[in-house]
């Protein structure tokens, strides 16, 4: 979440952005479940089941990078609470 907008992910992969009123205000579709969505100042990242980080920041997922561990994607996950 940020000053405009609320962020929510699900197992399918779908990501959605909505205002601070619930108005449906964009749509990404991720190839895996969605574990976590991290902001970090103007940059939003989405962690994925099977370990890859997108970059949602542009508007078009981007993969960024792939975590060999499942374990260690839960904790990066955690630690940017």
């Amino acid at each position: 979440a940020n000053d405009t907008s609320v962020y929510a992910g699900d197992e399918s992969g779908l990501v959605v952005q909505l205002n601070r009123r619930g108005e449906l205000q964009k749509t990404f579709r991720l190839p895996h479940g969605v574990k976590c969505i991290v902001g970090d100042g103007p940059f939003l990242y989405a962690g994925c089941n099977n370990g890859s980080i997108y970059d949602l920041t542009q508007g078009v997922p981007r993969l960024m990078s792939k975590v060999s561990a499942l374990y260690a994607l839960y904790v990066l996950c955690s630690m940017l609470y």
